[in-house]
């Protein structure tokens, strides 16, 4: 008879073997002392090993519960109000959930339902918090609400008779930590009857936040991504925080991440793909998915990007194309190819404008968040990259898991082989490339801002966002950086002092700028049909953003001339946009006054 026996954390290889020739160590003692400690050792840790059964609130496409599941957790329930969402979690964790939303456990009923698992984590929904929307001004009732139900539910959990709750975490953009209390009591959180049926005063604290998180950067866990993520919880033991180990020393660039992956309509020479981030993961080239097609983006909108990248008015300079020799930025929930947030790759197929440059496949997203290449998403583009850019980044959660583990004392079995099926989904992959022939439009109120020129933080703007209702065209000042910067409207008074500065300094500019057809008066109606149009590119277009190229290129050719020196505006309307102004400035507050004050 010959027994086998290993524990997770022990090499197979020094697994206690114990067999019929283990009797003659009763004639030495002291060796078979040590077998049978030994032996108490491992059933010991055998009694400790516990398979952990989690629910994921807010599941999304399932980032907490790959995480935890490579960890070696169960995933028995993921809650999402959406649909695609629920199709991919579903899909990739062999559960049967359906849409609900978390709101719905403000119902004490509905908590009752749930079934009692040692782990709770959440990541609500973090649009309502993101200085991206609305430069984070956007109404916040509702994420509270969202996350106190959250909370609720932890609360119940955590402190009903007999509970099983090890651990929670609650995940969430890093502006949300300004809008959570430090700690919450049971009346905070509507559970006061709850709590006094169970001989708890409603004034006690269920739940602690604030003290019990941190900011995480996920590029610290492994992650290919700088994503900044507030992640709070604890273990209810003993109230702390699962601050996770950083891994140190590791390239996460995308060069690293991507150097030995298939690119786009690459050829294949070998018979796998290995995972980016998962070496034990291979497939075969057939079975990659949502990667191999064409990406590209229009030229107007890859300019868009390039100009709100490196030209911004008020907001620092960034890579364009994106630095692949760091980690990615954050992939964020809406995907853009025109903004500041696009990223935005050079095409690995040669073209020039339409389709030079191009946004990563859905595939090269979810290695990016750290989904293995296995792991599939429903929908179609959009609805799959808002899945991937909501989710909570595996890397993280997959370190957060293994810092409870080790803090709660539990080992924990291999992973669940789960059985993918991934019926009703659709996959992108198409052989052919994009004609580019249905350009985008715009709306005709859609935001219009540019600048000719920046003289360090100052920008002088065509914009039609001005005046007291901010939905007139007009020409702003922007002085300054970051959220606090300074906004003058230039006024007609403005206009004069400018005409008057280069009247006296330059008047060969004036006789320059007047002489081109394209930079005289416009009206509102004018400009927003113009706004519309696809002339974006087109340097005659009399579309507003080429007016203002047109601009640049005669204030360009005169401070090339003389310098961009500075002048006083001490006892001038000028002074209240800045002491001192350089005379490039000056230029650009005449040119663009023109197209609304030279009438």
């Amino acid at each position: 008879m010959r027994l086998v026996l290993g524990v997770r954390g022990f090499p197979r290889q020094g697994a206690l073997i114990l067999s019929r020739e283990a009797s003659v160590a009763t004639k030495h003692e002291p060796c078979f002392n040590m077998l049978l400690i030994k032996c108490d050792v491992y059933f010991t840790l055998r009694f400790m090993i516990k398979r952990m059964q989690v629910i994921d609130f807010f599941c999304g496409a399932g980032g907490f519960s790959e995480g935890f599941r490579q960890a070696g957790y169960d995933i028995v329930m993921g809650i999402d109000n959406w649909q695609p969402a629920i199709t991919t979690h579903n899909a990739n964790h062999a559960l049967t959930d359906t849409p609900k939303s978390v709101l719905d456990f403000e119902n004490l009923d509905e908590i009752d339902k749930l079934p009692n698992t040692e782990i709770i984590v959440g990541s609500p929904p973090c649009v309502l918090f993101s200085l991206s929307n609305r430069g984070g001004n956007a109404n916040k009732d509702l994420g509270i609400r969202q996350i106190e139900a959250f909370f609720r539910v932890v609360a119940v959990k955590k402190h009903q008779k007999n509970s099983s709750l090890v651990a929670w975490l609650m995940e969430n953009v890093p502006n949300s930590r300004n809008y959570v209390r430090e700690k919450y009591t049971f009346s905070n959180l509507g559970l006061s009857g709850w709590a006094k049926a169970n001989n708890i005063h409603p004034n006690a604290t269920a739940i602690r936040v604030k003290n019990n998180g941190d900011i995480l950067h996920a590029d610290d866990y492994g992650s290919g991504q700088a994503r900044k993520r507030f992640v709070c919880g604890e273990l209810t033991k003993d109230g702390r925080f699962p601050v996770p180990d950083k891994i140190e020393n590791q390239d996460k660039s995308l060069n690293a991440i991507f150097s030995n992956f298939p690119k786009p309509f690459e050829i294949l020479k070998s018979d796998y793909i290995v995972d980016p981030n998962y070496e034990n993961i291979c497939i075969r080239p057939e079975d990659l998915r949502d990667h191999h097609y064409d990406s590209g983006v229009y030229e107007i909108e890859w300019r868009k990007a390039q100009e709100a990248k490196q030209n911004h008015p008020y907001m620092g300079r960034m890579f364009f194309p994106e630095n692949r020799q760091n980690p990615s930025r954050t992939i964020m929930a809406t995907k853009s190819s025109s903004t500041r947030e696009a990223i935005l790759y050079k095409s690995e197929i040669a073209r020039s404008g339409d389709g030079e440059y191009r946004t990563p496949t859905i595939r090269e997203a979810a290695i990016i968040m750290g989904f293995p290449i296995t792991y599939q998403f429903f929908g179609d583009e959009s609805t799959k990259w808002r899945q991937i850019g909501n989710a909570v980044c595996v890397q993280l959660a997959y370190a957060l898991a293994e810092k409870i583990r080790e803090q709660s004392g539990f080992r924990l079995p291999e992973p669940k082989n789960t059985t993918y099926k991934f019926e009703g989904f659709t996959f992108l992959d198409n052989e052919s490339k994009k004609t580019f022939s249905h350009p985008p439009t715009r709306n005709p109120n859609a935001l219009f801002r540019a600048h000719p020129i920046k003289s360090g933080n100052m920008t002088i703007d065509l914009t039609n966002r001005a005046g007291k209702n901010k939905d007139n065209w007009g020409v702003v000042a922007h002085t300054g950086t970051g959220k606090g910067y300074g906004l003058t409207e230039i006024s007609k008074i403005h206009f004069e002092e400018a005409r008057a500065e280069i009247v006296r300094t330059m008047p060969e500019f004036i006789t320059s700028i007047h002489a081109d057809a394209c930079i005289k008066p416009y009206t509102d109606k004018i400009f927003n049909q113009k706004n519309a149009e696809y002339g974006y590119l087109s340097f005659d277009s009399g579309h507003p953003y080429q007016i203002v190229k047109r601009v640049e290129s005669y204030i360009v050719k005169a401070v090339n001339g003389k310098g961009d020196y500075l002048v006083d505006a001490n006892g001038t309307q000028l002074a209240s946009i800045k002491e001192k102004i350089p005379i490039s400035q000056i230029l650009a507050i005449y040119s663009l006054g023109i197209l609304l004050y030279d009438k």
